[in-house]
């Protein structure tokens, strides 16, 4: 059965928690103000590494006029107006837009969204590829869009843009967003990515609110597309979260998402008791709309028990309110569980009369796995009554659905894996705006001499010294984002070969701590797929490899690309039965979904070595690296981070020899006469004569790839 939920609500909200402002110190004489500008200029340095989670003063002040005038837009976008002028920083700016282009969609003022969007534009500076006022752009076209597929476009495109932005109000908002989207299509590796990058904005403001949000619409796609349990593990720490924000109130959206989780995992009798709860609830609070909802999922249950007569009752009275109120979804739902019992009643033309009507409105939303999942549905109950030839034609509908989805799903895939491209060209647009950073300290340098020397022209100089400072601090901003650049591979977003090298003795440090099982990955025939498809499919294939693998990790795991098509990985708390598992899991995910580019498939699959480290071992030569220094002799010792990754390399070189698509792991090493070089060169003789414990794993048998 397919069960009702509510998955997140319209209205967008700015729940942001106060941080310090910054007061800076009023000097009265302009050459002191000066000299102090230009000292600051000078010492300026690239800040974080990391994307900037932490809300800004002005989206703070932003939250505070949401939560004061509530849904009363009008009022809103006046006390917007009242405090624009705070919205001095660029990505500021693009917020206030974006929240602009929202509140006039709903008003359904367009006029006034174009002028917005207008406004916008102009403030994007000319050959500048700003992110974020790229990413409100493409938010404001979205709500100025008719067109369902065309919405869809402009919303991926401002997720991916937003990525790597310090935005931390917007990479929020879009994100949640973004989440629906990609559940809708089926997408649930992008869901879920999207929904732990909102949950980590969340987490780092401490914002409790967002929190819950976060955990549900991540539980929400765990339901559907991954494990039950976890999602119920999620919705529990969210209806807490927000008990705690107000022990009086309930959120009855959570509570309706842990019932539907229950009901997921057919425990009946706990989801009844959990819906009974969530409809008191709603009475108290008198929300009207929920208990509809409510007797919905009374009557999916009944069915699902057998009791055809309550689920009879509970679609009437449901079917009677959302006539009465209009609500067509709510009707739609009531129907299909209406055509499922028609079944039962052996009256297979009003049972298909109840299923066309039902599909209906979805249809016209484009609901594709709602769809699906009622053909299944259907399905399942013409089987149980006998009813074989309707059956398998409902079931052939299903598998033509999923299969329609998963092609949707590569092809959008595909699409807005063009939009990573552009990353290396937004990184040249950055580099020239430092060019123009150290140009704008010389001319604060230049105006303070002249200021000394001129005295007589205080004014003007203080005109051109503001002016400089705003510049000098926009651009401060876009270094930040520049120097997290440092440390990231352009292409596939991943960690690159210079964060392990600046930060291998704090990675081996917490190795030594918790175990770690260290990962080297090389794409198989990537040379064949560069020469066949071009190296524009070469770049598509290598953000989809890094995708899927930073997918099959944890978050606390670290994913670098290594160099070409190799990629490194250091899985912390992993011992030999979880690292192979997870290998596995790698191997699988690449071989089973070839990729589309330009119409065109592409088999993707890799090979990989693997050490589980840290290593013990008795060896006759020296080992030495910047982690553990030097050991000679005979004796015991545990292999350091730069021998482990050159070990992990000579098992990957064993798996590429050895056929491809798989896994060769280093898992254990015994008395060697070797020394490691000898080791690492010599791994399948060491092996053979039981100096090493190897362990293999194969990836999916399929047929070969005939393109490749």
């Amino acid at each position: 059965m397919k069960f009702i939920n509510t998955r997140h609500q319209s209205r967008v909200q700015f729940g942001i928690k106060r941080q310090l402002l910054d007061a800076a110190s009023v000097c009265s004489l302009l050459v002191i103000l000066l000299i102090l500008s230009a000292s600051r200029a000078q010492a300026a340095v690239p800040m974080a590494n990391t994307v900037k989670e932490q809300f800004s003063i002005f989206e703070v002040a932003m939250e505070n006029v949401a939560n004061q005038y509530g849904r009363d837009n009008r009022q809103v976008l006046t006390q917007l107006q009242k405090i624009e002028p705070q919205a001095t920083a660029l990505k500021d700016f693009a917020i206030l837009s974006a929240y602009r282009c929202y509140l006039t969609t709903q008003l359904k003022d367009m006029a006034a969204l174009q002028t917005a969007l207008a406004n916008l534009k102009n403030k994007a500076p000319e050959n500048s590829a700003k992110p974020a006022v790229q990413a409100a752009i493409e938010l404001c076209q979205m709500y100025a869009e008719e067109d369902p597929q065309k919405r869809d476009q402009h919303l991926a495109r401002a997720f991916y843009l937003i990525k790597p932005t310090q935005a931390a109000t917007l990479r929020y908002w879009i994100s949640t967003m973004y989440i629906e989207l990609t559940t809708k299509q089926g997408r649930a590796r992008d869901a879920i990515d999207a929904a732990k990058i909102a949950l980590g904005i969340a987490r780092a403001n401490n914002d409790r609110f967002r929190q819950a949000g976060s955990l549900r619409s991540l539980a929400m796609v765990e339901v559907d597309f991954g494990d039950k349990r976890d999602a119920l593990n999620h919705i529990e720490e969210a209806v807490a979260l927000y008990h705690e924000i107000n022990p009086t109130w309930s959120n009855t959206t959570g509570l309706l998402n842990r019932a539907y989780i229950l009901m997921s995992l057919k425990r009946y009798e706990d989801a009844l008791k959990a819906y009974r709860e969530v409809e008191l609830v709603a009475i108290k609070q008198k929300e009207d709309t929920v208990p509809p909802i409510v007797w919905s999922n009374y009557a999916d249950i009944a069915y699902a028990q057998g009791n055809f007569q309550r689920a009879h009752k509970e679609i009437k009275r449901l079917l009677e309110w959302s006539e009465q109120h209009k609500d067509v979804f709510l009707n739609s739902y009531a129907k299909m569980t209406a055509a499922l019992l028609a079944v039962e009643s052996k009256n297979l033309e009003h049972a298909q009369a109840l299923f066309t009507e039902a599909l209906e409105i979805f249809q016209k939303e484009d609901h594709q796995v709602e769809i699906r999942d009622f053909y299944g549905n259907l399905a399942t109950a013409y089987f149980k009554n006998g009813y074989y030839k309707q059956a398998y034609a409902a079931l052939e509908k299903k598998l033509e659905l999923s299969a329609k989805i998963e092609q949707d799903s590569r092809g959008h895939a595909a699409n807005e894996l063009r939009e990573l491209l552009k990353t290396e060209e937004r990184i040249k647009e950055n580099l020239s705006l430092q060019a123009e950073v150290e140009k704008s300290r010389l001319n604060i340098q230049r105006w303070v001499f002249l200021a000394l020397l001129l005295l007589l022209a205080l004014a003007w100089s203080a005109r051109l010294f503001l002016q400089a400072r705003k510049r000098n601090s926009d651009l401060l901003v876009e270094n930040k984002e520049l120097d997290y650049q440092r440390f990231q591979d352009p292409l596939t977003q991943l960690f690159n070969r210079r964060y392990v090298m600046e930060n291998s003795a704090a990675i081996w440090e917490k190795i030594q701590h918790q175990s770690a099982a260290i990962l080297i990955i090389d794409a198989d025939h990537f040379k064949k797929i560069n020469d066949n498809y071009g190296h524009p499919a070469g770049d598509a294939a290598l953000i989809e490899i890094a995708r899927r693998i930073k997918l099959t990790m944890r978050d606390s795991d670290i994913v670098v690309r290594w160099g070409g098509e190799e990629f490194l990985v250091c899985s912390f708390s992993c011992n030999a039965e979880q690292a192979r598992l997870m290998v596995g899991r790698v191997l699988e995910e690449l071989r089973n979904s070839p990729i589309e580019f330009s119409g065109k498939t592409i088999a993707l699959s890799a090979s990989i070595g693997y050490v589980l480290a840290p290593l013990h071992s008795s060896v006759k030569a020296q080992m030495s690296g910047p982690m553990s220094g030097s050991i000679k002799g005979q004796m015991k010792a545990s292999i350091n981070f730069d021998d482990s990754v050159q070990l992990a390399d000579a098992a990957l070189y064993l798996a590429k020899t050895t056929g491809r698509n798989r896994a060769v792991g280093v898992e254990k090493i015994s008395l060697s006469q070797r020394t490691h070089t000898e080791l690492c060169e010599q791994l399948a003789q060491a092996a053979s004569a039981g100096e090493v414990q190897l362990k293999e794993t194969l990836g999916p048998v399929m047929d070969v790839d005939k393109n490749i």
